[in-house]
């Protein structure tokens, strides 16, 4: 997802709004300071950055456990582009490593 970010910002066209869909939103999130961001906006921001990164890191141990459990190839996976706003637990949840307090340690590393 971010080399297409990249491609985009380098292509000069990271002007575009970063979230966009056919359809109707609500007054509420209209006004959400992410929903109106354009690409460039998110591809600077540490958070955002921090947050998917953590979020691809993690997805892909996970993939490469079920892999090993079950008769699939990875190139029979089917990978859906997305993004993440953050990388925590909930208020209070998460400890220095940005994981919660009651995960294994054998995700700490």
């Amino acid at each position: 997802m971010f080399q297409v970010m990249r491609d985009v910002v380098a292509a000069g066209r990271g002007n575009g709004k970063a979230i966009t869909f056919n359809g109707t939103v609500s007054l509420e999130l209209a006004e959400r300071e992410e929903f109106n961001a354009t690409v460039s906006d998110m591809h600077n921001r540490i958070d955002f950055l921090y947050a998917n990164e953590y979020a691809e890191k993690w997805i892909e141990h996970k993939l490469q456990i079920h892999l090993a459990e079950i008769a699939l190839e990875p190139k029979q996976v089917i990978r859906v582009p997305t993004t993440y706003k953050e990388a925590n637990w909930g208020p209070g949840t998460a400890e220095e490593d940005g994981l919660p307090s009651y995960t294994s340690l054998t995700l700490s590393s």
